[in-house]
């Protein structure tokens, strides 16, 4: 699909490519990395295809990269971490968290606001950065973010803690671009405003 996409290439004026963290190797500890630190190659199939579009895009002045971790959405699955911590919080049940982490989410809103400030400055692409990472300066565990929401933190189940496989990037040259962001913990207000469960 990406190469019949990059065969029309000079058709557009930009094209924006939904990229993933997962190009870091999620078999390793991705821990506030930046956009170029490409350490290893990933072997899972999703991380790889993600490696070889981002190789194949770097062709290309007019291709973007919006590299996501995570995104929380009211319509996301209740199997996601913050849908089934709000779950949780609601039946009073326990949640059970595998494997603590660092962990980067970013609210539906601010996405769409990163994605609406590119397309606005489509004609001004020198204002924008190539590739950025979708994640907030701040960084929680799993763990935090579960506290934030239930409220019998004994409901909480840690089975381990020990911090690897971290999952989180460097959001440096997202805020040098000065896009107005609500941040996690706004995102996540708004997010119990608004979702059904």
């Amino acid at each position: 699909m990406m190469e019949n996409i990059l065969h029309f290439s000079n058709k557009f004026k930009m094209i924006i490519n939904f990229d993933s963290g997962a190009i870091y190797d999620r078999s390793t500890n991705i821990m506030t990395r930046k956009e170029q630190e490409l350490f290893t190659i990933p072997t899972d199939y999703y991380g790889f295809s993600k490696y070889v579009i981002y190789k194949r895009s770097q062709q290309y002045s007019n291709i973007f990269n919006l590299r996501i971790f995570n995104i929380f959405h009211i319509n996301e699955e209740p199997t996601r971490f913050i849908k089934s911590c709000f779950l949780a919080n609601k039946n009073n049940s326990i949640l059970k968290i595998f494997q603590d982490k660092y962990f980067d989410f970013v609210y539906e809103d601010d996405f769409i606001n990163i994605i609406k400030y590119y397309i606005d400055n489509n004609d001004n692409q020198n204002i924008l950065e190539k590739t950025i990472n979708i994640c907030y300066d701040k960084k929680y565990k799993l763990s935090d973010i579960a506290k934030m929401i239930l409220q019998d933190k004994s409901k909480i189940i840690i089975l381990n803690n020990e911090l690897t496989n971290n999952y989180s990037g460097d959001n440096t040259l997202l805020q040098k671009m000065n896009i107005v962001l609500q941040g996690f913990e706004k995102g996540l207000e708004k997010y119990n405003q608004k979702v059904i469960l």
